[in-house]
């Protein structure tokens, strides 16, 4: 069996152009509101202890995906979450909550005229958006669209909705913990960075970013075999 453990960051897999997607035969998104509360508690935790100096790791289990090459780009990867898509699902919901708040600061700063804050979070948005959401790729002289995550068959298209605040309407039950996840986590993030000054927030949402690349850990397993992922799995 080969396979290929590291111990990282959740932030260093979303590093470069990743592209995670869930098998058709996996279950839909399944977190309840207490799961959800843990994680933000988690989240609180690691802000509390950046905030004053003492950083800590904490480990969320380990992630098994199956590596693919994309065809026609040689440098270009695509992992198959067979186990782990509820907490990769909703670190990317998380990581959809900054990029609004930074979305609502940019406008914020339009109507004042802050040219130097503008065009810091033009860049943070941007920077999120590409590692977190969607990046463009050429492939033989033509440019994609290429998503990040795609959740499972039946969650893909609400989930894809809700992260680009286009108010989606959930149709079954895993839309609903879906949006309930999102609420929660928008929320949370927004009574971490409860301060009225503009540079404050900022500031606090860089922390929580730091805590995804930093401190929130995981056993990222890599495989090149569907066969010898089940096995373990």
């Amino acid at each position: 069996m080969k396979m290929e453990p590291a111990y990282t960051s959740v932030g260093k897999i979303f590093e470069y152009r990743p592209m995670f997607f869930i098998p058709k035969y996996q279950r839909a998104y399944a977190w309840e509101a207490e799961s959800v509360e843990d994680f933000i508690k988690d989240l609180k935790n690691c802000f509390e202890r950046r905030k004053s100096h003492t950083p800590v790791n904490h480990f969320f289990g380990g992630v098994l995906c199956v590596r693919y090459a994309v065809a026609g780009d040689v440098n270009q990867i695509e992992y198959e979450i067979i186990d782990g898509q509820q907490r990769i699902s909703t670190f990317t919901l998380l990581m959809s909550c900054l990029i609004k708040i930074y979305k609502e600061l940019l406008e914020q700063t339009q109507k004042k005229e802050d040219a130097d804050n503008e065009f810091i979070l033009e860049g943070r948005i941007k920077v999120l958006s590409e590692r977190f959401v969607e990046f463009k790729q050429e492939v033989q002289r033509k440019v994609n669209s290429i998503e990040v995550m795609k959740l499972s068959r039946v969650d893909h298209p609400f989930y894809k909705e809700l992260i680009r605040e286009k108010n989606p309407s959930p149709q079954r039950d895993s839309h609903y913990k879906i949006s309930k996840a999102y609420e929660m986590l928008l929320k949370a993030v927004r009574d971490i960075i409860s301060s009225s000054k503009l540079e404050v927030i900022m500031d606090d949402i860089e922390i929580i970013q730091n805590i995804i690349d930093n401190d929130f850990t995981i056993l990222y397993m890599v495989t090149d075999s569907i066969e010898d992922a089940f096995r373990l799995f």
